[in-house]
């Protein structure tokens, strides 16, 4: 299985990520404590309303969206692994904002 990796882009249509049909993938995302010490309260209600939307989209699709707590860098590689899928970044795990070809870290 194929893990995609959404750090701010918290849709399907028009993801890029997401475009090759021919590989089906299962959604991640990790409430990083880096990113919610700047997230005001509606801010994270809005995150919040977002990926109820995005796992719903998800489940249509007949597919999960995973929602983790803590540092992507122990989180991304442990799902992975419980998944029977390999961490490679930006290859089992696509990041979600920039184009799934970019190799980068789970803290960059």
């Amino acid at each position: 299985m194929r893990l995609h990796w959404h750090r701010r882009d918290l849709r399907v249509v028009d993801n890029r990520g997401l475009a090759d049909p021919s590989e089906p993938a299962a959604g991640v995302f990790v409430f990083d404590d880096e990113v919610l010490a700047h997230a005001a309260p509606p801010r994270v209600a809005f995150m919040l309303d977002a990926l109820e939307s995005l796992r719903e989209a998800y489940r249509e699709n007949g597919s999960e969206l995973f929602v983790r707590h803590g540092d992507p860098s122990a989180v991304l590689p442990a799902l992975a692994a419980d998944h029977d899928s390999t961490w490679s970044p930006g290859t089992a795990i696509t990041p979600g904002w920039h184009s799934a070809a970019t190799t980068t870290s789970p803290r960059n």
